[in-house]
């Protein structure tokens, strides 16, 4: 069943406490067959390790309203624990069969935004469902494995807008986030679908820590791909050269030079100091340098075929550095530090053809 539940981390440990017996018992034949299913264990295991396809489960935050159809369950918070990539409509449509079953009529609403309770009329009953994700550590954020195992905090995260930043500024410098913190009275996984949430708490994150969290995000995922590659699991070029693009390649009001711009302007420096220009700073300073590495090892990668479009990445990439200069009024990465450009087209017939349609959409003319 742990195999079909592709828990295959959690075979090991509970034929060990059989083994012994086993061998006391000199049953050669079960022996083998735990050796065998345990083979076949960690070989699944190593091959999801390589491929990282896996999806343990889905968690949805559930919350019930209507005292005369819910009774005791009105206005609790709950966690629903579905099976792997289960999105949120499906939990939806699940959970709206469910509850015309249970309650025997189909004056249900199941929404995706917070209400207000006092809106809500009496011969409807409502649920209120928001896709959650377990809250990740530094010890278990690379292994799958361990964040779906005891798992009881979640996290969820809604846009809000600053109101005291000017209409006129960036959408980047007045949209602010909400991150919600939910805890659960028992670890998942266990026999039960759901669990109560028994605490709760929340942050509000400022436009210019969403921007920073961001930046950290794209570079904390390039290094995750880098750092990835070991023997028997090679680089995964197509991620990198999809993350590599979206954090090099300008983008019309949006992308990591959409934060420079907008932070940088002199209301958002007086907003918030010179200590919130020089978090930003350091920022693209981790962004910029995991750019450099990953642009380095997608040249050692990269086809004939993908030579023009490396180009095309690391003339990007020195636009950046350019624009960042403008901005911060210093360098963040020398070019120097960069991606050598050492590979040359394998045939001239077909000049910045690939280069010219990326231009094209980053609205950039190179």
């Amino acid at each position: 069943m742990l195999v079909r539940a592709e828990r295959y981390e959690a075979v090991g440990p509970i034929y060990r406490l059989a083994i012994p017996i086993y061998e006391q018992q000199r049953n050669f034949k079960a022996l083998v067959s735990v050796y065998a299913e345990l083979q076949q264990a960690y070989s699944r295991a190593a091959e999801t390790k390589v491929s990282g396809r896996r999806r343990l489960a889905s968690y949805f935050r559930v919350v019930f309203y209507g005292q005369t159809h819910f009774r005791d369950d009105h206005g609790t918070e709950w966690i629903y624990r579905e099976p792997g990539l289960t999105s949120l409509a499906e939990a939806s449509e699940r959970m709206t069969a469910y509850c015309h079953s249970v309650l025997g009529h189909d004056r249900v609403q199941v929404l995706g935004a917070e209400l207000d309770p006092s809106t809500l009329k009496e011969t409807t009953a409502y649920v209120l469902m928001t896709h959650v994700e377990p809250l990740l550590t530094d010890n278990n954020e690379d292994d799958h494995f361990a964040v779906h195992t005891n798992v009881r905090r979640f996290f969820f995260e809604s846009a809000v807008v600053d109101d005291s930043v000017a209409k006129t500024a960036p959408q980047v410098a007045r949209h602010g986030l909400r991150r919600v913190f939910l805890i659960t009275s028992k670890p998942f996984p266990s026999m039960q679908r759901r669990q109560p949430v028994t605490s709760r708490g929340e942050e509000l994150l400022t436009p210019l820590q969403v921007a920073c969290d961001e930046l950290g995000n794209k570079a904390k995922h390039l290094r995750r791909i880098l750092d990835a590659v070991e023997p028997g699991r090679p680089l995964d070029i197509k991620r990198l050269q999809l993350l590599l693009q979206g954090a090099v390649q300008p983008t019309v009001n949006a992308g990591p030079l959409a934060y420079a711009e907008a932070f940088t302007a002199a209301e958002q420096q007086k907003r918030y100091g010179q200590a919130g220009t020089d978090q930003l700073k350091e920022s693209f300073r981790q962004l910029v340098a995991v750019c450099a590495d990953a642009l380095k090892a997608n040249q050692t990668a990269i086809r004939a075929d993908q030579v023009e479009y490396h180009r095309m990445l690391s003339e990007s990439f020195d636009v950046m550095l350019d624009k960042l200069y403008d901005f911060f009024g210093e360098r963040l990465l020398t070019k120097n530090e960069g991606a050598e450009e050492t590979v040359t087209p394998t045939n001239e017939d077909h000049p910045r053809a690939s280069m010219h349609v990326f231009d094209t959409i980053g609205g950039v003319n190179m």
